[in-house]
């Protein structure tokens, strides 16, 4: 079941916002083990397999109406959040979702899955209503909460989107590199490897921009970088870890004026975009596709206009649909947009 699939009738159903928030806690201890298994089957399924992640959320919606709410079942409200904001494009129905998902998150008993529910808040729902450097500080926290409670996995998660919010956030480079140097040290000594593939990347193409590099294709001698890497990450087959390598080198052909290339780059990199799903870097990523398809259009022949100009009206379309969320976020972004590639 693909995200478009997603019956009506499971919206109906979650329209009566007080109702939802007034069903009573689930007694029985075999539903409370197998939604907390099911979520963790929708996290790697977010990475690797987006219908089973539909699937997956779907099912926890589905035990909240029958056998009363748990702590899994409030993840299951996150999901279906973040389907409904990010991959629907339903604005009111998609940020009452999220106010409801907050208000369930405040019943949830696990330290551990109370986390893991902070971090989806963080990197799924607070960039789409919140200023990206008021989310800061959140982000170490919850960085900090996962450690504490043994959650490495979620830990990394937290750093990684910690440095790319920063890197976005207006912060002169060479300080956000020095700023995050401790996080990304941390998750290098404690080899996280999941954290270590999601920030890395952003973080050489930081150093490109901060004037270490001098081109789109210096610093290839890294681990985290090049042609080796991003078969290595095919061969393990997380496609999220693939989205953000793709994201985060996307911008270099924009800055570096190596257009033609980064048209080819972008294009591949789209089937990645569904397993980066309701985080900030999406925005990025349809951001400098949009300059790089304007700055080739140009030398486009009659065929790929019709086919980039599909493309280049999507990336216009989201920055609409997020503008009415965030404009502090998104405005800027949204002028240059229509200024500057129309």
């Amino acid at each position: 079941m693909g995200v478009d699939e997603i019956p009506l009738s499971v919206f109906y159903k979650i329209q009566n916002d007080e109702k939802l928030a007034a069903i009573k806690e689930c007694a029985d201890p075999e539903i409370h083990a197998i939604n907390k298994f099911m979520i963790d089957i929708a996290s790697s399924a977010y990475q690797e397999n987006q219908n089973l992640m539909v699937i997956v959320v779907l099912r926890l919606i589905r035990f909240h109406f029958k056998h009363g709410y748990t702590d899994g079942s409030i993840w299951g409200f996150a999901g279906i959040s973040t389907l409904t904001y990010s991959a629907l494009g339903l604005s009111k129905l998609g940020f009452r979702l999220w106010d409801l998902t907050i208000r369930l998150n405040k019943l949830t008993h696990s330290p551990v899955i109370k986390a893991k529910l902070n971090y989806t808040l963080n990197a799924f729902y607070a960039h789409w209503r919140i200023p990206l450097r008021d989310t800061l500080d959140d982000l170490i926290n919850v960085f900090k909460e996962c450690f504490m409670n043994g959650d490495q996995n979620f830990g990394g998660y937290a750093i990684s989107t910690y440095f790319w919010k920063i890197s976005a956030s207006g912060m002169p480079l060479p300080e956000v590199l020095d700023h995050t140097k401790e996080h990304i040290n941390y998750l290098k000594r404690t080899k996280t490897e999941i954290g270590l593939s999601f920030a890395v990347p952003r973080m050489n193409t930081v150093h490109k921009l901060a004037g270490i590099a001098q081109s789109s294709e210096d610093l290839n001698d890294s681990k985290y970088d090049g042609k080796n890497y991003v078969e290595e990450l095919i061969k393990v087959g997380n496609q999220t870890s693939i989205a953000y390598y793709y994201n985060s080198k996307l911008p270099l052909y924009y800055y570096f004026e190596d257009y033609k290339e980064g048209l080819k780059w972008g294009e591949e990199g789209l089937k990645y975009q569904a397993n980066i799903l309701g985080q900030y870097f999406i925005s990025e990523w349809y951001f400098y596709m949009g300059l790089i398809i304007s700055s080739c259009y140009d030398d486009m022949n009659d065929k790929d206009r019709k086919k980039y100009d599909k493309i280049f009206k999507t990336c216009l379309k989201w920055f609409r649909h997020w503008v009415k969320g965030c404009p502090e976020n998104f405005v800027s972004n949204y002028i240059f947009f229509k200024v500057y590639t129309i």
